[in-house]
């Protein structure tokens, strides 16, 4: 029997994978949207492994209660850390960030120097790298920790103040010589203009959702699970829904509504 109009389930540790989700509603509005933010633990990339694990074997759990037909995990360090795990035991399609991410720099890149900025887990398991250099075997990566980027973001801070950090913080790749910069994270394309302007202009932004998406549809499309009737979206976080809501807002152009839960 087909699910096909089942929802589409998306974890984060935050609010960076409404990002992920602006990518599919672009591409495609028919499919049902179930989304999970666990803002209560976020950031998940400063905490250790066996953690990040038991974190993210939750959400998915959430999501598995709510007869999702696929999981995006819209967060790098959850791809990092436990994708293959959740590919081993898990009968439906699971779609993470690191190997879409890595696809869209080869196909960027003319150099072959590519930056990537992440949290300190995704940059501690050199993940990028290894996907990286998968596909580029004579690639040179230079992966930087961001991590400080991601409350910053959570917290709706000042602008004036990201801005001044994110400045500090990229001056690593101006030595560099890189042509692409991967947002390893999906926090960052909420900033994405500010680490446009603190990093030269002949450097191309990759943000890993545009492939990360087209790569769900392809899975869907061969898998015959393509929605034929949009019924609703759900939007979930563990914390606080102001932040969302208003990135919700910023991003799909309307009001969605948001439900604050426990981390079941």
């Amino acid at each position: 029997m087909k699910h096909n109009n089942f929802p589409i389930g998306f974890l984060d540790s935050g609010v960076g994978g409404l990002t992920v989700v602006n990518e599919l509603l672009k591409l495609n509005n028919k499919e049902n949207i179930f989304f999970i933010g666990d803002q209560k633990n976020a950031p998940y990339g400063t905490k250790k492994i066996k953690e990040i694990e038991s974190l993210v074997q939750q959400d998915i759990n959430f999501l598995l209660k709510h007869n999702v037909k696929a999981i995006v995990m819209a967060c790098n360090t959850a791809s990092a850390v436990y994708i293959n795990k959740a590919r081993s035991y898990l009968s439906i399609p699971v779609i993470g960030m690191i190997d879409s991410g890595a696809v869209s720099a080869s196909k960027v890149t003319l150099t072959k120097r590519i930056g990537v900025i992440a949290t300190s887990a995704t940059v501690n398991q050199h993940s990028y790298q290894k996907a990286i250099t998968a596909l580029i075997p004579d690639a040179q990566i230079f992966e930087l920790s961001c991590s400080e980027f991601v409350p910053l973001i959570e917290e709706n801070a000042d602008i004036n103040q990201i801005r001044s950090i994110v400045s500090k913080k990229l001056s690593y790749f101006d030595d560099k010589s890189i042509d692409c910069l991967v947002l390893g994270c999906t926090h960052f394309p909420i900033i994405k203009n500010v680490i446009s302007d603190c990093i030269n202009s002949n450097i191309e932004i990759v943000n890993p959702a545009i492939e990360v998406i087209r790569k769900l549809m392809d899975i869907l499309t061969e898998e015959e699970l393509l929605s034929n009737i949009k019924k609703h979206d759900y939007f979930y976080t563990t914390y606080d829904n102001g932040v969302m809501n208003k990135l919700a807002y910023k991003l799909f152009h309307r009001q969605v509504k948001i439900k604050v839960i426990g981390n079941e």
